[in-house]
């Protein structure tokens, strides 16, 4: 699969799923789907992603994919474009697509921090200026992946969908999280908000330790806040 270029990935999926119509959850399909996630390539990548927003992968097969990719895939910088401006635009709002967008912003998340993470080794192992300009203009796009999930918080209605993305926001793992995280602790009625903005901040003391302890000691050592507030 790996040496396919995209039209054969595309005939492949094709192929197996006109076989499986009659059979949904029919072992070869699902190989060829895990198979494919497997294979790790931009292309194969690109096609599971356009065979989910256009439903020719079940939304549980869709959610697998995500949870999967959020615990360890390094993205390229064209699967960062495709998720956010295609496959989360287009689940947003939709009731019934409502877990598989939960997931897939939690996965974003996590690949926007492992992207950052893999270009900054990488410029970290440059010797030519150009080489090195090169990987961090790419970590410098990542900011307007980082204003879509800041995005998405500020239009949150429900508790439920500031969870998510506060949780995506805590993946992202960046500083430039910070004044909004502690907008939320001071601003939200909510405990449920409050406590994942508080957990938010795991992987923001190493790279500001005085204000994450400025923001989270007043809290711990306030006897008026609520046990669950101070615990976490």
């Amino acid at each position: 699969l790996r040496l396919c270029q995209p039209k054969e990935l595309n005939q492949l999926f094709n192929e197996l799923k006109q076989q499986s119509s009659s059979q949904p959850n029919s072992r070869p399909w699902k190989s060829f789907v895990d198979a494919l996630r497997s294979a790790n390539t931009t292309d194969g990548d690109s096609l599971l992603l356009n065979k989910i927003v256009s439903g020719e992968i079940s939304n549980n097969m869709a959610t697998n994919i995500f949870v999967i990719w959020a615990a360890d895939k390094v993205p390229s910088q064209t699967i960062l474009e495709q998720m956010r401006n295609t496959v989360l635009k287009s689940m947003e709002g939709n009731a019934n697509k409502k877990t598989v967008y939960n997931h897939a912003l939690l996965c974003f998340g996590a690949m926007v921090r492992r992207f950052i993470r893999n270009e900054r080794i990488q410029e970290s192992q440059c010797v030519l200026p150009k080489d090195k300009a090169f990987h961090q203009r790419n970590v410098e796009n990542c900011r307007e992946y980082k204003k879509y999930i800041l995005y998405r918080l500020r239009q949150a209605t429900s508790d439920e969908e500031k969870v998510i993305c506060l949780k995506a926001l805590a993946n992202v793992g960046s500083i430039e999280s910070l004044p909004t995280l502690q907008q939320m602790l001071s601003n939200s009625q909510s405990t449920a908000v409050r406590v994942q903005a508080i957990w938010a901040f795991n992987n923001l003391g190493y790279q500001n330790k005085l204000q994450v302890l400025q923001t989270l000691l007043p809290i711990m050592l306030n006897h008026n806040e609520q046990t669950e507030l101070r615990m976490a």
